[in-house]
């Protein structure tokens, strides 16, 4: 939700212009960056696997996502501050647990998209800024591309259509590696990103739930945002229409 807040707040003052989301953004990453107000960037289950999680990947992402759109409005000393307080709280932690080579860098699920994926996103808000930028790029399209052999020769995901949500997770990593480069290397348009969204829209029931087939939950609504980025990239009318 503090991420969501966030990215909110900047999306609207790049938008509107209006200095009271500014401001609002970057009192949200004060508290972010503060030990006292808002101590862990893991989850408490997770600290006996070290200093980083899903929360670290997750929170580096939305304030990747919200620098990039900040950063026009920043001065020279806001935009170190920025990069300084990601770099203390997310991007030194991961390179010291990357040193151990932990289990999450070599199983293909969830905890390396969301970790590797949002330490790869900020490293790509912070190109040109800070020294590991590249590494963490590098090293996000790497283990990303190893995940992506988890899909079948159809797009099927490796677990049941309501887990397939996690589908987003690859597709916000590609979708900002489009930007960053400058719209030159377009991952979305191939193999499995359209075959799996289709995938999705076949194993989708009325009124939008999905298919109760194997670990799932019917009654939950089918999860399609990353369904928009996918359309787009292959300028893909019915899964536009599927979103």
């Amino acid at each position: 939700a503090a991420g969501e807040q966030l990215m909110r707040c900047a999306l609207v003052h790049l938008v509107t212009g209006r200095e009271a989301f500014k401001a609002a953004a970057m009192r949200q990453l004060e508290v972010l960056y503060d030990p006292e107000r808002w101590p862990e960037w893991i989850d408490d289950p997770h600290k006996p696997f070290g200093n980083v999680d899903l929360r670290t990947g997750t929170l580096s992402r939305d304030v990747a996502v919200a620098y990039d759109w900040l950063a026009p409005s920043l001065s020279e000393e806001e935009r170190a501050w920025v990069i300084a307080g990601l770099d203390r709280r997310a991007i030194q932690p991961y390179l010291e647990i990357l040193k151990t080579d932990p289990w999450w860098t070599h199983d293909l699920h969830n905890w390396l998209t969301v970790i590797v994926g949002g330490l790869g996103v900020a490293g790509m808000a912070l190109d040109g800024e800070h020294p590991d930028a590249q590494q963490l790029i590098d090293f996000g399209c790497e283990k990303m591309e190893e995940f992506l052999s988890i899909y079948g020769p159809e797009g099927e995901y490796n677990e049941s259509v309501g887990y397939s949500s996690a589908n987003r997770f690859p597709v916000n990593f590609y979708l900002a590696h489009r930007y960053w480069s400058g719209g030159q290397q377009n991952r979305l348009a191939e193999f499995p990103f359209p075959e799996t969204c289709r995938w999705v829209m076949q194993t989708t029931l009325p009124p939008g739930r999905s298919m109760g087939f194997g670990d799932t939950w019917v009654e939950r609504p089918v999860i399609v945002e990353y369904i928009g980025a996918v359309a787009a990239a292959n300028g893909d009318g019915m899964l536009q229409w599927f979103y």
